[in-house]
């Protein structure tokens, strides 16, 4: 008798640091296989740039998201858009994931991403 589990396939979703905390768990305990990540794309943060600072107003660089630079250190495939559009449904579709998880993505998710993966 084989009573060996096998680790689901996942996708995840999630954008702040708490999503990149609960991520980074699943993958050091082992408890799926993570095919892909989406996460919102790098913004550039208003830290700073008020009208009282006497500093010149430099535009920061985007900054990625906690979700991205664990994805990238982890060489998992990243994508990092707003709309989950047919292209994103489309490539979902290959994966063959078993369920999606989502923390925190941030933005709203159209009824066929929900559909795509074998337990939801």
């Amino acid at each position: 008798m084989n009573t060996k589990k096998t680790k689901p396939a996942i996708v995840f979703l999630g954008t702040p640091a708490l999503a990149a905390d609960i991520l980074e768990y699943i993958l050091l305990e082992q408890l799926a296989d993570v095919k892909a990540l989406w996460t919102n794309p790098p913004t550039r943060s208003a830290r700073g740039t008020g009208s009282g600072s006497a500093l010149p107003s430099a535009s920061p660089s985007p900054s990625p998201s906690s979700v991205a630079l664990l994805g990238r250190a982890y060489n998992i495939p990243l994508r990092e858009t707003v709309n989950i559009d047919s292209k994103e449904i489309e490539y979902l579709k290959h994966l063959n994931v078993d369920f999606g998880l989502i923390v925190a993505y941030g933005s709203l998710l159209p009824s066929k991403f929900f559909e795509i993966p074998s337990e939801g």
